[in-house]
Formats: C-alpha cells, structure tokens, sequence
C-alpha cells in the first residue's frame, strides 16, 4: 500500500513539472492570441480613418490606423487586447470617432499586418515609439489620452510612467499578469517564471494626469479586485466606474462610452483650432518611428529623463503653446506592396 501511494505521489509529482513546463513554455502564445489578418480601415465604414505602416528602430513593421482629431479634442492613443486584430473592434472605433476624438491605434507585433512577435519590451517600445511619433506630428502632450483596454492596460500605464499625457484610460486593468496568472493557475508559482509580467501596480504611482478605471463586476478573467488594488495605489485625481453585471468584454456593449467621455471632457480642456500639421500625414504610407532609448527594467537604472520630476501639466501647456512646433520626421521609405 505504502508503495502504492508512493508512486501515485511521484506520478503526480511528475505530472505537476510537466504541466508547468508547458505553461512555461507556452506562456506567450496563451497570453497573446493574435488575429494576423491586415484589413483594410476604410472597410470599418468610419471617414478619414486610415493606415499607417510604421518601421520600428529595429526594422519591424508595425501597422496602425489613424484618424484626426476634430479642433478642440485629443487623440486617444490607443492599446488593445490580447485577441483578435484592430477590426474586432469597429463598434468602439466608431463611438470614439463619433465624438470628435483623433484615434490612433497600434497593432501590436503579429498582430494585424504587423510583423515580429510581442513581449512586453517590445510593446512597450513600440508604444513609447508611437507616442513620440505623435509629438512628432505637432501634437501636444495635453492633446494625447493613453487609452488601454485588458492587456492594453499594461501598456498604457507604462506608457504614461514614462511619457506626459493629458489624461489616462485604463478599461478593465489588472495589478501585474502575475496577479492574474496566480488566479488561473494556483498551483503553480507563475510568478518564478512568468517573462512578461506588466507590473502596473508598480508604475501607476508616477502617472501624472488624472486618471479613470472602468471595470465589469463579472468580470471573470481580470476580477474587479484588481481593478480596485490598482485604482488605490494611483494618485489623484482619478475615478473608477464600476458596471454591475458586466463582464470583461461586455464594457463597451453596456454603454461605458459616455462616462469615458464626460471624463475625458472634464479633464481635458484643448483650444479649438485644428492641428495643421497633423495634416502632414497625408499621403505617407511608410513611416520610420523615432529612436527610443532602451527601456531598462525598472528601478535605479531607469533612462534619466524617464523618471525625472514633471512640472504640473498646466505650467508646460502655457509653454508649448508658444513654442514652435515640432519639425516632422523626414526619413520615408517607399510603401508596402
């Protein structure tokens, strides 16, 4: 009997290693699940949104759609979730529109046309990069909302960490993967050997700009617990709309657009005179994206001007409203086939 059980354990035990070796190995494909079909915008049925080919510093190709902003309103500078492509997410794109916001959104790496693979370096580069290129277009840091939705959340609040933006939009966030990882899979000790772990509970307390959290009360696969750690841990101002009964795709569906925009309204208040160089992007297929420096990990060896103090977001408004304004990247290569 004794041996009986004894090999049980081991089978048990070896079973266990197995099972997490595989999660291990297999991690990335679990937590990005790409749709790589490349659609064209102009199918989505929303006017002046279009197609970037954007060329990362290390020659990856990325693909993002833009749309103006209307005089008077920011551009929301989009990240997505972990599934499917920017496509999947027509009914969001046309309500944002609809409001008279700018709307840029990246395809992460894989995803929609885009080439490469994701991780959590890379798409926190590319969303730096993306950012730049905006300020690049002549837009303020006043006119730039990070917006994130699920996975995207990860993004944005490293993004806003480490870039000035005008206003933060985190739809269904999360503390860290680990948090969520420890949730689906508790008998493995996920955060020994998760490689991307998007730690935004250590990145939320250097956001400067207000800040809203939305979060379904059903939401199953990022529980609204977290949601909430995350929202204690950020500085005013901020807010969090909490949807009773919705789960965590069903945000958009049960109608928490207009509470995004009284928010963004609030808080965000631009002159209403168009952007003229925003019109330069016309007629550019292929765009290089501006060199970043290498994003450390966090801590003591964080880039300088990444973790420097920021003067109040009013103070650099009045300055950049007389400053002259960015010049335009020059560098282009010929458009893809």
């Amino acid at each position: 009997m004794i041996n009986i059980i004894a090999n049980g354990l081991a089978w048990l035990f070896i079973l266990y290693v197995v099972a997490g070796m595989t999660v291990y190995a297999f991690q990335r494909r679990i937590m990005y699940a790409p749709d790589r079909t490349r659609v064209n915008p102009e199918t989505i049925g929303v006017d002046g949104l279009r197609e970037l080919t954007l060329e990362a510093k290390d020659g990856t190709k990325l693909i993002a759609w833009y749309k103006r902003a209307e005089p008077g309103k920011p551009t929301l500078l989009y990240f997505h979730g972990k599934k499917g492509n920017l496509a999947v997410r027509r009914d969001r794109i046309k309500q944002i529109t609809r409001s008279g916001y700018g709307l840029f959104m990246l395809s992460y790496r894989s995803y929609g046309g885009s080439e490469g693979r994701p991780t959590e370096p890379r798409n926190i580069a590319d969303a730096v990069a993306a950012y730049d290129y905006l300020r690049m277009l002549g837009l303020k840091e006043y006119e730039i909302v990070a917006y994130g939705e699920s996975l995207g959340t990860g993004v944005a609040t490293q993004l806003a960490a480490r870039r000035q933006t005008a206003a933060v939009v985190l739809e269904a966030p999360f503390t860290s993967i680990v948090a969520v990882g420890k949730l689906m899979y508790p008998l493995f000790p996920v955060g020994a050997f998760i490689n991307d772990k998007y730690p935004s509970i250590d990145y939320i307390k250097q956001i400067n700009a207000p800040l809203m959290i939305v979060h379904g009360t059903r939401d199953k696969l990022i529980p609204i617990e977290l949601g909430e750690r995350l929202f204690q841990a950020a500085v005013t101002p901020k807010e969090m709309i909490r949807m009773a009964n919705v789960g965590h795709t069903g945000l958009f569906r049960a109608g928490i657009w207009p509470h995004i925009d009284k928010f963004i309204q609030a808080r965000v208040k631009l002159p209403t005179v168009a952007n003229p160089q925003a019109e330069h992007i016309a007629g550019r297929r292929v765009h290089h994206l501006p060199p970043i420096p290498a994003l450390a990990a966090k801590g003591a060896n964080d880039n300088a001007a990444n973790t420097a103090p920021r003067r109040p977001l009013a103070a650099r408004q009045q300055q950049s409203q007389t400053a002259d304004p960015l010049p335009m990247p020059t560098s282009h290569i010929g458009s893809l086939a």
